[in-house]
């Protein structure tokens, strides 16, 4: 039913209608442009970008980081031969070669992992990172994050929640290593230095409805011909292209309905789908999709890969339509509407955490199927059942 015109109702949407215009129209920092321009440059799909005049370079370099993009942003300036001053360049070098040390640990001890895990009888699945950075033009400057892995017999039968405590278990027998039960789908622990999530499910079922769905998807596609790869001669599995996808988009999707997510997930999905578009079933996936309500989402993140980095919009198989959705998702990437933290007490968990939640229901209704209502009732919910987790950052 339409207002009527000079009703208290449509003065009300009037107002509220041009001040969501006007928040589309925010124009990106001078930063932020460069930052993308110099990600395409690295990607490969562009060879000139001008240095913006007014450019901070210390507010690039953090904006890099918070992104999760600084060593390609590094690559981008390095083939495009852009002086620095000598002390941000040096600083930027600094960080490209923690990045790529980091990574070769990483491999290292996810061989040694992997060579422990299958003395007990279990496959290591990797999850996330790892296998995403094989899609980057240089692997290691892909910033790698927690290890995120996920147990299966070497007989090949599904994993569930016995063989994860298997391993935690031979874990704590052997190494003494402190396992952390509080989260609702995997454990966590530190292995080497590296904070390791082994996932008995693959998304927290709890704190949507819809969470369950998806869930079920994910078991039974994970089950699905695992790729078979090697770390310093130890054998792993990278996980199905189908599931891969569905778990990606649901991942990076709940990143940014509950706080943000950073470019670098963009940039994971959309080489993972260059690379391997082909080996996804999307006859299969994109009912699922659908039902789940990460479509529209699935379709702004291609849009913004083809836009802005480059990407042939040819290997996607949807793309947005709403211009203003694609322009506002993108700010929120780049300049999240709500960045208060909470400080890992329970008391500034009640104070930010609620605050936070009303003010992304937007992205909450991008993301999920769910009702608002819905997703309250079970996030509550997630909270009793584990009341450590409330308390953390994220």
């Amino acid at each position: 039913m339409k207002a009527a015109i000079g009703s208290p109702f449509f003065v009300f949407r009037l107002l509220y209608n041009n001040l969501y215009s006007v928040s589309l129209l925010n124009i990106m920092t001078t930063e932020d442009t460069f930052l993308l321009d110099l990600l395409k440059v690295a990607l490969g799909r562009a060879s000139v970008a001008s240095v913006p005049e007014g450019l901070d370079w210390d507010v690039l370099f953090q904006l890099s980081s918070r992104q999760g993009v600084s060593p390609m942003v590094y690559d981008g300036i390095q083939r495009l031969g852009i002086p620095m001053d000598e002390v941000i360049r040096y600083k930027w070098i600094g960080m490209v070669g923690y990045h790529e040390s980091r990574y070769a640990r990483y491999i290292a001890s996810m061989a040694r992992l992997a060579d422990f895990y299958r003395a007990q009888g279990a496959s290591m699945m990797v999850l996330k990172g790892y296998g995403l950075s094989l899609n980057y033009p240089i692997p290691n400057h892909r910033p790698m994050g927690d290890l995120d892995i996920y147990l299966t017999s070497l007989n090949g039968t599904p994993a569930g929640k016995n063989l994860y405590k298997v391993g935690d278990n031979a874990l704590k027998e052997t190494f003494g290593i402190k396992v952390d039960d509080s989260h609702h789908h995997h454990s966590v622990f530190h292995f080497e230095g590296i904070l390791v999530e082994n996932h008995y499910d693959f998304i927290n079922t709890y704190a949507h409805y819809s969470s369950r769905m998806a869930e079920r998807y994910l078991k039974e596609w994970v089950q699905e011909c695992p790729i078979p790869h090697e770390l310093n001669g130890v054998p792993i599995q990278l996980p199905p292209c189908t599931f891969n996808a569905l778990f990606i988009l649901r991942h990076s999707a709940s990143h940014f309905a509950a706080i943000n997510m950073p470019l670098r997930h963009i940039l994971d999905w959309t080489l993972f789908v260059e690379h391997h578009g082909h080996e996804i079933d999307w006859n299969r996936l994109m009912p699922v999709l659908e039902k789940l309500n990460l479509l529209r989402f699935c379709a702004v993140i291609n849009t913004i890969g083809v836009r802005f980095f480059g990407f042939d919009e040819n290997i996607f198989p949807v793309l947005a339509d709403d211009d203003s959705l694609v322009q506002r998702v993108l700010e929120e990437v780049l300049s999240p509407g709500f960045s208060e933290q909470e400080k890992g007490s329970l008391s500034s968990a009640l104070w930010v955490k609620p605050r936070r939640w009303w003010h992304n229901r937007w992205k909450n209704r991008l993301c999920y199927s769910d009702s608002l209502v819905s997703t309250f009732v079970h996030s509550f919910h997630a909270k009793i059942v584990k009341p450590d987790h409330f308390r953390r950052i994220i």
